[in-house]
């Protein structure tokens, strides 16, 4: 085990521990809303904290350098200050420091993104100064952490970690309509409007999944979801049973969908319902590989970021990380 003075594997000196929060903030979160409401937010940390630490990011990935570097220099909590996006890069710098460091680290979130769909899984309170409380209090849950394999759009093969949700298909070009709004109405709206038009040009596509190891092969498909968490996209409940520590990802493969199909079926994403609709295909699985059975590139979402394209595996790997929890 790594002592709190000793190398660690990269060779890196570790600091002693140091339980000051680590504040990771994309100002650029919710098209500026982070920005805009950190003004109000960092007047309040004095009330809740004796010392705190608060990095800003300016470009993409910045967040993971951030994150892997507070823990190796001993930081024991790190706060996510952003979106979905902003805290899948948290996640992936935490996860690439040893494990014997890693089990010591708790990952808080303070979300002021578009969507904010993992903060909806944990109930994360909307009032700023409860969610303070919570981060001061950094009462923590083991949580399962998924693994992606795929590749990127030049096919050089990559991994990625993952806490709420991956999707392809139609989700990845819903993010890239969301990518380029402006969000001016609002993460619900923006998505709602972009899952929409993506709806109406869509053109399905065929698969082969392999889940546990039995091989299946699906036509017409326009969604998939391998669900941690239970939300996506801006506040959708599309896995209402997920449980962040049971060890199995909820899988859906939804195949071609009217867009006025969808609009009843808003009621029942946004309720919690489980879904019952002809043409979703449901599962529970630790691990699943996807390729496409077309030429055309199947668009990768992960946590609201698109990082690439199919083929691709899931695994889930059990308890791996402590989240802060309410």
């Amino acid at each position: 085990m790594v002592g709190e003075d000793e190398l660690d594997r990269g060779g890196l000196i570790m600091k002693k521990t140091n339980h000051t929060p680590y504040f990771i903030l994309n100002p650029n979160s919710g098209g500026g809303r982070a920005a805009r409401e950190w003004k109000r937010i960092e007047p309040l940390l004095p009330q809740f904290f004796a010392s705190t630490q608060i990095h800003k990011t300016k470009k993409s990935g910045d967040a993971v350098l951030m994150a892997k570097k507070a823990a190796l220099q001993g930081y024991r909590q790190i706060v996510s200050v952003g979106g979905d996006g902003t805290l899948n890069e948290v996640l992936n710098g935490i996860m690439q420091v040893p494990a014997e460091i890693r089990q010591n680290i708790s990952l808080s979130l303070f979300p002021l993104g578009s969507g904010d769909d993992f903060a909806k899984t944990l109930l994360w309170p909307k009032d700023f100064k409860q969610r303070l409380q919570g981060i001061l209090r950094n009462q923590g849950q083991k949580v399962d952490v998924g693994l992606i394999h795929y590749q990127d759009f030049k096919g050089k093969k990559l991994r990625r970690y993952f806490l709420n949700i991956c999707d392809f298909g139609m989700g990845g070009e819903v993010v890239a309509r969301v990518n380029r709004s402006s969000k001016l109405f609002g993460g619900k709206i923006t998505y709602l409007t972009s899952i929409l038009e993506t709806l109406m040009n869509f053109k399905p596509f065929s698969i082969e999944a392999s889940l546990e190891g039995k091989k299946r092969k699906f036509h017409d498909i326009t969604l998939g979801i391998i669900a941690n968490g239970s939300y996506f996209g801006g506040g959708l409940c599309v896995a209402p049973q997920a449980k962040l520590d049971n060890g199995l990802f909820e899988v859906l493969l939804v195949e071609k969908m009217a867009a006025l199909d969808f609009l009843k079926l808003l009621p029942q994403l946004y309720l919690r319902r489980a879904l019952s609709v002809k043409g979703i295909h449901s599962f529970q699985s630790s691990f699943i590989s996807v390729k496409s059975l077309q030429a055309p590139s199947i668009l990768l979402d992960c946590d609201g970021e698109q990082p690439g394209i199919l083929p691709a595996s899931f695994e889930l790997l059990p308890q791996e990380l402590r989240v802060t929890v309410l």
